[in-house]
């Protein structure tokens, strides 16, 4: 019970930061995209650095700009982190826990103002070298 209203909170707050955050829209922002090797690039450069929060982010962008680059997902503006996450689990099932950790982290610190840690940051970069690695079921798409 505690599990379903602790969901329920963390999808109102989500939506209320979402609705009033930053000026961003989506995993890319207004800003335009880059391809996602660019972003992988920031995202190491900012870990070098100890910019935990900007290496989060850039990694996370590295994950869905290297979907698209994969033609796994479509170039759809203002796509959430979430809505990355749930598209990739149904193709990466083995990562889908990662996926929605690392939205949910992403959603924190763009959105809500918490700081990454530099656990976190390496996590985004790995998770984008696993699923870069790994084969999508593709199969999934056509149930």
């Amino acid at each position: 019970m505690l599990a379903v209203l602790a969901f329920a909170a963390r999808d109102r707050w989500r939506s209320r930061r979402l609705a009033t955050g930053g000026g961003e829209v989506g995993v890319f922002g207004d800003g335009g995209r880059l391809p996602a090797a660019a972003y992988r690039d920031r995202a190491r450069a900012a870990l070098r650095t100890g910019d935990h929060d900007t290496a989060l982010l850039d990694g996370y962008r590295a994950v869905a700009a290297s979907a698209d680059e994969r033609t796994l997902l479509d170039a759809a503006p203002g796509r959430t982190a979430h809505e990355v996450a749930v598209a990739l689990a149904a193709i990466f099932p083995s990562s889908a826990v990662a996926l929605s950790g690392t939205a949910d982290r992403f959603d924190a610190v763009r959105y809500g103002d918490h700081r990454a840690t530099a656990e976190q940051a390496r996590d985004a970069l790995a998770l984008d070298e696993q699923l870069l690695a790994t084969r999508p079921d593709l199969d999934v798409v056509g149930r």
